[in-house]
């Protein structure tokens, strides 16, 4: 009896979503960055920084920032500080993964993991000093190229 309840619980309460692969569906966000190279922090980037603007872009645009979300929008960066110290070179990723359970056969067990729903990136080489304003415009060129595609997912959020 306890089962079939905890089973009828677990059927309810999970949102539908058209497709476990996509972002049709998708409301609430975790957002998060990665940890930075060492290279960074010469470079002047804030990660805290980039992180508040990308989740304040990405709130305005619709989505609703939760830290319990299904899906966790995350966003990497390798940076690399030229000798002599006067460029910085920045690959930026911006990411959306749902977290899945599954059962692997093979091991004879349930086992989680991150489905990848949307993906994209970006270079920027620049100036040392310009270079905290330059990767900050590429996290927010990623996060509204991220909405536009979810916006097209979920036709009832597009104004």
């Amino acid at each position: 009896m306890t089962s079939l309840l905890l089973a009828a619980l677990v059927t309810f309460s999970a949102p539908a979503t058209a497709d476990p692969g996509s972002l049709a569906g998708v409301k609430q966000v975790r957002v998060k960055v990665s940890p930075p190279s060492l290279d960074a922090l010469p470079c002047g980037l804030d990660m805290k920084a980039l992180l508040t603007a990308l989740s304040e872009r990405l709130q305005s645009g619709g989505f609703i920032p939760s830290g319990d979300g299904a899906v966790t929008v995350t966003v990497s960066m390798m940076t690399h500080l030229e000798e002599g110290g006067d460029r910085c070179g920045t690959a930026t990723m911006l990411g959306a993964y749902r977290e899945v359970s599954y059962f692997d056969e093979e091991a004879g067990q349930l086992r989680s993991g991150h489905v990848v729903l949307w993906q994209r990136g970006t270079m920027a080489l620049s100036r040392t000093a310009d270079h905290p304003d330059v990767v900050l415009e590429e996290v927010r060129r990623l996060g509204d190229s991220l909405l536009e595609t979810w916006q097209t997912e979920n036709p009832s959020t597009s104004g």
